[in-house]
C-alpha cells in the first residue's frame, strides 16, 4: 500500500535531511584523496556531458572546482577533498 504525505510532510521531512550534520556516505570526505586523485579531464569531458544538459553547461561560467562541488565529488570549493561518490566515479 503507498503511502501518502502532505506538503508540510515532505516539507518537514526535507528540512531534517538538509539540516542532518551527518552526511550521506557518499558525500563524506576521503581523508587520504587529493584532487589529483580524481580523473578531471573524465568529469569535464565525459561525465559532466552526459549529465547535465550541453546549453546549460554552455551557459554557466563555473569552474572546474565548482562544478566537482556541485556534483558532490568534492567537499567544496574551499575544501577539495574528494568525496567517497567521488573516488567511485572519477577514481
Amino acid at each position: 500500500m503507498a503511502v501518502t504525505y502532505s506538503d508540510h510532510e515532505l516539507e518537514a521531512m526535507l528540512a531534517d535531511s538538509e539540516s542532518d550534520p551527518d552526511p550521506h556516505y557518499d558525500a563524506r570526505p576521503v581523508c587520504d584523496a587529493t584532487l589529483a586523485d580524481l580523473k578531471v579531464a573524465y568529469f569535464k569531458y565525459e561525465y559532466l556531458p552526459a549529465a547535465v544538459d550541453p546549453e546549460e553547461l554552455a551557459a554557466n561560467d563555473r569552474t572546474t572546482e565548482e562544478r566537482l562541488a556541485a556534483a558532490k565529488m568534492i567537499v567544496a570549493v574551499e575544501d577539495p577533498l574528494p568525496t567517497v561518490a567521488g573516488i567511485l566515479v572519477l577514481g
